[in-house]
């Protein structure tokens, strides 16, 4: 067996059959394929993005970003499975969602093979406007609304325990904003979300950048959603993961909701969904202000004060160009494509199941 390679220190290593270390066993692939060679994957796990807060609510934390390689051969007949975890829903102040108008966590992804089982956390669901509005701890910690004093105890921006324990999955949510009516955006996997100042909701932390995950949002993913503000000469808080010289843009994560410069048709702006398949966080909904001159007192649509939904997360496998997969019915996995190195990279996007290594 070979060492651990990548950033996998620590794993836990389960033991093959020495048959299958010799490469002399493995079996054919689903539907009758020839066996092929033995071979290591490269793997990257994203968990799904936490939704956003209501009203004016903070920003949804992203899902738990880890990537490496297997410490040994994978083979055909060997047990793998993976599991995308769906992004959290953001609250929209309806009956049946959290008294606490938070946005829900993200679930959690899984790649499960004979060495290790890679699990990322999913994001921590936003505050929102109601009698709880601290930030949920996740992959990445969910913002909490306003200028809401977060005590030291409060786990919202510690990564949630996942495996491999020791590797870091993400970062906190954003600290108590600066200003009474803008909240603070969501953790990203690069970076803590940023507070909200008086005039501007707080962006969502940064994400990463991937050139692996390309075609998938042009690599980049795990971005926080950005926090909402409640005025509407306010800025809204961008989306994470945002490239230098490109600060209209959000990348992963999506843009907080409320007004400000974003809404150019003079319409309140309504927060979006987490970019699917990057585990982005959900931005947080708009407010409601209390100014009654204002154009939007009171905001007469409810949805445009929801929370944005976390951006589901992903599972990506690289393998030599020789092989491929096959899948069971439950996982949706799209063609490969071609990455350096002479490799293809297959994105499982939805569902959780089995699936095999198998020939080209």
């Amino acid at each position: 067996m070979t060492g651990l390679s990548g950033n996998a220190g620590g794993w836990h290593i389960k033991q093959k059959p020495l048959q299958g270390l010799l490469g002399t066993g493995g079996g054919g692939a689903w539907g009758g394929a020839a066996s092929v060679d033995p071979t290591p994957i490269q793997w990257i796990v994203i968990a799904g993005g936490g939704g956003g807060g209501f009203d004016a609510g903070g920003g949804g934390g992203a899902g738990g970003y880890l990537t490496g390689t297997t410490p040994g051969e994978i083979e055909t007949g060997d047990s793998l499975s993976v599991t995308v975890g769906a992004g959290g829903a953001g609250n929209d102040g309806g009956a049946g969602t959290s008294p606490g108008k938070n946005g829900s966590n993200g679930s959690n992804s899984v790649f499960d093979n004979p060495y290790n089982t890679i699990t990322c956390i999913g994001g921590g669901g936003a505050g929102g406007g109601g009698p709880i509005q601290v930030g949920s701890p996740g992959g990445s910690g969910g913002g909490s609304r306003r200028n809401v004093t977060v005590p030291e105890s409060d786990a919202r921006g510690t990564p949630a325990p996942g495996s491999p324990a020791p590797l870091r999955q993400g970062y906190p949510g954003g600290p108590p904003s600066a200003g009474p009516q803008t909240s603070p955006g969501g953790g990203g996997a690069g970076g803590a979300g940023d507070a909200g100042s008086a005039g501007e909701g707080g962006p969502g932390g940064i994400g990463v950048l991937n050139p692996l995950m390309t075609p998938t949002n042009n690599g980049y993913v795990a971005g926080g959603g950005g926090g909402a503000v409640d005025g509407p000469t306010m800025a809204i808080g961008k989306g994470g993961n945002v490239p230098v010289g490109n600060p209209a843009n959000g990348y992963g994560g999506s843009p907080g909701g409320g007004g400000g410069p974003q809404n150019p048709n003079s319409e309140w702006f309504k927060t979006v969904p987490g970019v699917a398949n990057t585990g982005g966080g959900g931005g947080g909904g708009g407010g409601n202000p209390a100014d009654p001159t204002s154009p939007y007192y009171p905001n007469p649509v409810p949805v445009n004060r929801s929370g944005g939904t976390g951006g589901p997360g992903v599972v990506i496998l690289v393998v030599p160009d020789a092989h491929g997969f096959t899948v069971a019915p439950t996982v949706t996995m799209a063609a490969g494509y071609s990455v350096p190195g002479s490799k293809l990279a297959y994105k499982f996007s939805a569902g959780s199941g089995s699936i095999e290594l198998a020939g080209s």
